[in-house]
């Protein structure tokens, strides 16, 4: 199922014509990640980010897998060549945060044994600037696949972006999403801070843990009960 759902992502074409601000490769494909980078089956945390960002620091990156399924199914697994793409010596500092959440839930486990990483869109922009507030073409076609590949307990919102897009997707009683539904099951939705925020991060990022590690211990209970 996860190897399926990376080779129809890699092979997208879902938002040509859309005048959506992603950047095109030298022969004119949209840069774009896999929909999950880290665990590619079942782990209890998901990450959601907005979508990938094109810079000079890894446009090399993007040129190495938009055109190689096999380098793009290699970044699905968290491994570019021989190194981590997202861990505590990982390529990319903008998953410190992501990193560290799953460190202090799974102490001293690789971010890849328990963790994913998905994106509200796939393909790459400079900013998020043009992207529609809170609604995704992509999201709506693959989340549930992400979803139920990856199976999780907790689904991070990261930013206020995000947040908005899963309440549209997931309309809830309150002001933020609560949970995320699946074919076999259901996820608590917990907010984190964009990594780019200029709020306060530290105080909400606690909070997250703490939420976390309690729907943790009550999905475990349950199971044990079961």
């Amino acid at each position: 199922m996860s190897t399926d759902l990376i080779a129809e992502v890699f092979s997208c074409s879902h938002c040509e014509g859309t005048r959506l601000p992603f950047v095109r490769n030298a022969v004119g494909k949209f840069y774009r990640f896999p929909p999950i980078i880290g665990a590619i089956g079942q782990a209890p945390l998901l990450f959601v980010g907005i979508n990938p960002r094109v810079s000079t620091s890894n446009r090399l990156l993007h040129d190495a897998i938009v055109n190689d399924r096999l380098r793009f199914e290699e970044l699905a697994r968290n491994r570019v060549g021989a190194h981590a793409y997202i861990g505590p010596n990982g390529l990319e500092n903008h998953y410190s945060v992501h990193v560290m959440v799953a460190d202090r839930l799974f102490p001293g486990r690789p971010f890849e044994s328990i963790a994913s990483v998905t994106e509200l869109h796939f393909c790459a922009s400079t900013s998020s600037a043009g992207l529609p507030y809170a609604r995704s073409r992509c999201a709506a076609k693959y989340f549930a696949s992400v979803l139920g590949t990856v199976k999780p307990t907790i689904v991070f919102a990261v930013g206020r972006h995000v947040v908005r897009t899963l309440k549209a997707m997931y309309p809830a009683a309150s002001s933020e999403p609560t949970e995320v539904l699946y074919s076999t099951g259901r996820a608590r939705v917990v907010t984190l801070p964009h990594p780019n925020a200029w709020e306060p991060r530290n105080d909400p990022i606690e909070a997250a843990i703490l939420q976390a590690k309690e729907q943790l211990r009550r999905s475990s209970n349950s199971k044990e009960s079961a």
